[in-house]
């Protein structure tokens, strides 16, 4: 049970640190978005429960969806 719960708080803050870099990334100034980048923002959103986040995230670049509706 105890390697269970320390992998859980392992993986956690794996997904905290990378949810941060990604949030860091963004803000650069030279940084474009594409495809492969907005599927990983919303897996780690997604695997964190920030389900709600993830949505807007989605609804705020609805512009990069448009031609596969299948992401949403």
């Amino acid at each position: 049970m105890s390697l269970i719960s320390s992998t859980l708080k392992f993986e956690t803050k794996i997904l905290d640190i990378a949810y941060l870099l990604l949030l860091k990334l963004m803000k650069e100034p030279k940084f474009t978005l594409d495809m492969k980048f907005i599927n990983l923002y919303l897996k780690v959103l997604t695997k964190q429960c920030r389900f709600k986040e993830a949505l807007d995230f989605i609804d705020i670049k609805s512009s990069y969806f448009e031609l596969n509706k299948q992401h949403r």
